[in-house]
């Protein structure tokens, strides 16, 4: 039995393809991991097929009622991966150096 619901035809969502990292972002990534930062898109827009993405940021170690960074920026689903990884990048460099 399905829900009943179904996806608009014009529905992107997140491009779970466009997110191939190099090895440099990679690095970012797993440090980022390892240091507790949470960095991940949020749908804008509610409902179950969100065609706009912030991003949220989530620092140290999770705590009940904890409260993101939400960016003010609104992403549309090619341009959310590139800004994640951009702000990877920045805390990576701005801990590492």
């Amino acid at each position: 039995m399905g829900s009943g619901l179904k996806k608009p035809k014009n529905y992107k969502g997140l491009n779970k393809y466009a997110n191939v990292l190099t090895n440099e972002e990679q690095i970012h990534f797993n440090y980022c991991i390892d240091n507790s930062y949470r960095i991940s898109p949020k749908p804008a827009t509610t409902g179950l097929f969100p065609d706009s993405w912030h991003v949220e940021i989530r620092l140290g170690a999770y705590k009940k009622g904890e409260k993101a960074h939400v960016s003010p920026t609104v992403y549309d689903d090619k341009g959310i991966w590139p800004a994640i990884k951009k702000i990877r990048k920045y805390y990576y460099d701005k801990r590492t150096k």
